[in-house]
């Protein structure tokens, strides 16, 4: 199959190997100013005939991902397909782009990362290959890593946005009671519920089930690594739900849906982080959602530290939801 050179529009890049960390600048490329799609959006630069096939399956796979733990379907990005001869001017200011070139001209599979080229923020990853086993074979490696930096760029977006306007009912609260700072959405400045070693903080007005955003902290003894085990951890995190997170009749409380539940081990600015995703589910009563939690040890004062954003929009997506919490947890400052 032959493609448009899509490379020979581009400027040198500053590129990084899909199975590396480290970038490396080639050139002096000139950021031409901000970037300007809208959040979650991806460009997909390839031949859109090819796309539709067999062969482009496995691409298609990336470019279509769906979020894990979310209780209906949803794509990582909303995408846009372009041909690479339609790659112009008016396309280069996404703040995500990805391409896809099959060509003999390539002597091996190669999967590249370059950032800011056409604007600030931006990720742009090259898939090339000189044929179509390859070419797949590529994206079966790479698909993880390439939707990890992606998303990893929006959650930074994020937070930068939070940077600039975050709620001081959340920030207030968390270093009252933990001696920590987190920034969270601004419109989460009611707090539901205060109790030992806990607080809840919702959306929620005049206590209807409109609250949309809803973050929880708290924390218990830290006595080994047993603690960030999968299931000592979720048996904690039923204790405190079970207490605290209640419905508006009497036995209504937060659980979770067991087969929903997944979990790995991050590193978030050199602290160990264990995320638990998945959908919790409220006792007694038709309501759920999905949630994200952060556990990960105040060696200062010999405790795990949870934080925990769970969604509840009945009939709405709820990606963009998931990621504005998501991104909260990552701000999260130990005393």
């Amino acid at each position: 199959m032959k493609l448009k050179h899509l490379f020979l529009m581009l400027p040198l890049l500053l590129l990084c190997s899909c199975n590396g960390d480290k970038a490396e600048k080639k050139g002096g490329s000139k950021v031409r100013g901000a970037s300007t799609s809208a959040p979650y959006e991806l460009l997909v630069v390839c031949n859109k005939d090819w796309l539709g096939t067999t062969n482009g399956e496995a691409f298609r796979q990336i470019v279509n991902a769906t979020i894990p733990c979310l209780p209906q379907e949803e794509q990582y990005f909303r995408t846009t397909t372009i041909d690479p001869s339609n790659f112009t001017k008016s396309f280069m200011f996404y703040a995500n782009i990805i391409s896809a070139e099959i060509s003999r001209k390539y002597k091996k599979p190669e999967c590249r990362i370059a950032r800011d080229v056409y604007a600030r923020p931006q990720i742009i990853v090259s898939l090339t290959a000189p044929d179509n086993a390859s070419f797949n074979e590529l994206c079966e490696q790479n698909r993880e890593q390439i939707l990890t930096v992606f998303t990893d760029a929006e959650l930074l977006r994020e937070q930068a946005k939070l940077k600039k306007k975050s709620s001081l009912t959340v920030m207030n609260q968390a270093k009252k009671q933990f001696g920590c700072e987190i920034r969270t959405p601004d419109d989460i400045n009611f707090i539901k519920k205060k109790a030992d070693n806990f607080f809840w903080a919702s959306t929620e007005i005049d206590g209807e089930y409109n609250n949309l955003l809803n973050f929880c902290m708290y924390a218990y003894p830290y006595t080994s690594t047993d603690a960030f085990q999968i299931d000592n951890f979720l048996q904690k995190r039923e204790e405190f739900m079970k207490n605290n997170v209640q419905g508006l009749e009497e036995g209504q409380y937060m659980t979770y849906n067991p087969q929903s539940i997944e979990a790995k081990n991050l590193e978030i600015d050199g602290h160990f982080v264990l995320e638990v995703r998945g959908l919790w589910e409220m006792e007694k009563v038709a309501l759920g959602g999905p949630f994200i939690s952060y556990a990960q040890v105040d060696t200062t004062n010999s405790r795990v530290i949870v934080t925990e954003g769970f969604v509840m929009a009945p009939g709405k997506n709820k990606r963009e939801f998931i990621r504005q919490l998501e991104a909260s947890l990552r701000t999260l400052k130990m005393p």
